[in-house]
């Protein structure tokens, strides 16, 4: 089965995971990245935007935590497309050299982006899994037909 339809229905459970560096110049990338997979599974362009600025707000903080721009793979950005929203999981290691106790959550709060991120997100959620540091973010989409 081809056309919209079948297109429509792949979508729904899409997903795909990108490895990113420490690199600064990626950062914009992921943020493209994030607000067209938002608005291809059929997310407002207002949504699109506030889940793309929303991912831009993690990426700049955690770049920022990260003490060289050539450190491989500082964090894995997963986007998995469900028939009702979009959700975006960001995972990684604490940054070398971190104190005790860092948490992705507490460097938002310490770089004032806090705030901003509730803003753009207020139904983000962060989780600690072992050694993984892991933020997951929702933008709700219509059902499509």
């Amino acid at each position: 089965m081809t056309g919209p339809s079948s297109d429509a229905r792949m979508l729904d459970t899409a997903s795909y995971t990108l490895h990113v560096s420490g690199d600064p110049r990626f950062a914009a990338i992921v943020h493209a990245l994030a607000a067209k997979t938002a608005e291809t599974a059929g997310a407002a362009p207002g949504d699109a935007t506030r889940l793309a600025d929303a991912v831009g707000v993690i990426m700049d903080t955690v770049i920022k935590a990260v003490a060289s721009p050539s450190a491989p793979d500082i964090m894995q950005v997963r986007f998995n497309v469900h028939a009702d929203a979009l959700r975006v999981v960001i995972a990684m290691e604490p940054p070398a050299g971190a104190r005790a106790g860092w948490t992705l959550e507490r460097e938002l709060k310490a770089r004032g982006h806090d705030g901003e991120l509730r803003a753009l997100a207020p139904e983000v959620e962060f989780e600690v899994s072992g050694t993984h540091h892991i933020c997951r973010l929702t933008c709700p989409h219509p059902r499509r037909s």
